[in-house]
C-alpha cells in the first residue's frame, strides 16, 4: 500500500473538513489523522497529513466533484488530493 504526505494550507483545510463526515470514520485512522487537524482551529500554519492511498480514496469519494466557481478552497485542496493519488500511479 502506498502512503504519502497531503500538504494543505490552512483554508484548504478548513473546507476539506467541513466537506467531509467525520462521524462515519469514527474509529479509524482516518478519523483520528483529519481530526487531528481541525483540534486547534485557530492555528495559522499549513497542514500536513500522512495518508494511505485507500484513505486518499475515501476523501475523494467523500467529496466528490468540486466547482471551482463555487468553491476555490475546497477545489484546491481536492486538487492536492488528487495529485497525491496520481503519485500513487506512477
Amino acid at each position: 500500500m502506498h502512503r504519502g504526505m497531503l500538504y494543505l494550507t490552512n483554508e484548504e483545510t478548513r473546507a476539506l473538513l467541513g466537506n467531509v463526515d467525520l462521524n462515519k470514520y469514527q474509529g479509524t485512522p482516518l478519523f483520528n489523522k483529519l481530526s487531528c487537524l481541525i483540534e486547534n482551529p485557530d492555528h495559522m500554519e499549513d497542514c500536513k497529513v500522512l495518508l494511505s492511498e485507500e484513505e486518499v480514496e475515501t476523501i475523494l469519494d467523500e467529496i466528490g466533484f468540486v466547482d471551482e466557481t463555487e468553491n476555490p478552497q475546497l477545489a484546491y485542496a481536492v486538487k492536492k488530493v488528487m495529485e497525491l493519488m496520481s503519485s500513487f500511479r506512477e
